[in-house]
């Protein structure tokens, strides 16, 4: 891998009872040389190594667990967040008979894990947008991707919402650790004796 490439690992649930689009997934977002690194071969190759140096490349390494079934995809939700290792994106089959379909799959993943993002993928469905956003009230947590799909969205929304899930849980960090400073710095003073407490007042 490119030296001057950004390596983000994201976690990623495929759920879908047609094990051939469990393939397309695995080929689609199999990860390529970057476009750095091919400008680098080209410039070592035809001499133009005083050319300014390209911006670093980002690459997204996704690690695929693919489910057959809505049940089996949220049992591997539960656990991985009980792991400490919870995935970021699950594309979601709409219809998946005999189990469950993809509205009542997500519906329980939100349940076992709120800040998952989702993409349904569906090439029909018999269910208005009105009666999905009735089930799942996490509007903001899943995109729709009709079949058959095109590589290049699906790469893009595995990018995009993978970035999305990761920036949620750094500020969630973030704002975690100021908590925990203001609790401790109201400790520190609540110590304080009153007299010094007072002489501060008065200053």
């Amino acid at each position: 891998m490119n030296k001057a490439s950004v390596l983000h690992r994201t976690r990623i649930l495929i759920v879908d009872d047609n094990a051939s689009i469990h393939n397309d997934f695995r080929r689609i977002l199999k990860s390529g040389p970057s476009r750095s690194s091919l400008e680098e071969h080209e410039a070592e190759l035809f001499g133009d190594l005083d050319a300014p140096p390209s911006l670093p490349a980002v690459e997204l390494d996704f690690e695929l667990t693919t489910a057959h079934q809505g049940e089996e995809g949220v049992a591997l939700v539960r656990e991985a967040r009980a792991r400490g290792e919870p995935f970021a994106v699950a594309f979601v089959d709409f219809r998946m008979p005999p189990g469950i379909d993809g509205v009542e799959t997500l519906h329980r993943m939100f349940r076992e894990d709120p800040d998952i993002q989702a993409v349904f993928c569906t090439a029909y469905t018999d269910m208005s947008w009105k009666e999905i956003a009735s089930r799942l009230s996490l509007l903001d947590r899943y995109l729709i991707l009709k079949k058959p799909f095109e590589p290049m969205e699906v790469r893009q929304m595995a990018a995009a919402l993978s970035a999305k899930w990761r920036h949620e849980r750094e500020r969630a960090t973030a704002h975690a650790a100021l908590l925990e400073r203001e609790a401790h710095l109201r400790a520190l003073v609540d110590a304080l004796p009153e007299d010094v407490l007072r002489g501060l007042q008065l200053r």
